[in-house]
């Protein structure tokens, strides 16, 4: 594995665990979405120097760095608009989005309180194909579809036809 891949992964888990033992935020759900789950899933594609989250908090980003940054010896630091988890190897970018912030929250999502150390809840590959740049979903997509593994929920087939029926409207 990637070394730079390796300590994102690291950053990943220790935010996730350090929010774990905030009583307001334990029962909260949270998944890694982004250029850290792109890697997850095509090892081979271009690097990422971030980690992003989606949560179910609605005050995030504001209250989970309020949070974060109140904790004794806190391991984060915020400059200018930029949140930075601090590792052993340098400060590494954070980036938190609320449930309300995205058209729906990914089935992948767990509650803090239920994911064990060093386990990292990536949003799934039918879910992370809505949110990437038009090329990185197409390479994703075509990889699902050759290895026969995209499956999509009744949600997400309702999603589908809804932007097909958009994008079929601009091309003519």
């Amino acid at each position: 594995m990637n070394l730079q891949r390796q300590q994102l992964e690291i950053a990943a888990s220790d935010v996730i665990q350090i929010l774990k033992g905030i009583p307001e935020f334990a029962a909260c759900k949270v998944a890694v979405i982004g250029g850290l789950a792109l890697w997850n899933y095509m090892p081979a594609h271009r690097a990422t120097e971030d980690v992003d989250f989606i949560i179910n908090i609605d005050s995030a980003p504001a209250s989970v760095k309020s949070g974060l940054l109140a904790l004794p010896n806190s391991r984060f630091i915020e400059r200018a608009q930029f949140f930075y988890y601090i590792a052993q190897s340098g400060n590494i970018q954070i980036d938190m989005t609320p449930q309300g912030q995205s058209p729906y929250f990914p089935a992948a999502a767990r509650a803090l309180n239920t994911i064990a150390s060093g386990t990292i809840p990536y949003i799934s590959a039918t879910d992370l194909i809505k949110r990437l740049d038009v090329s990185d979903a197409e390479e994703l997509l075509m990889q699902e579809i050759a290895s026969g593994s995209l499956r999509l929920t009744p949600q997400q087939i309702v999603f589908v036809k809804e932007g097909l029926g958009r994008f079929q409207r601009h091309q003519m």
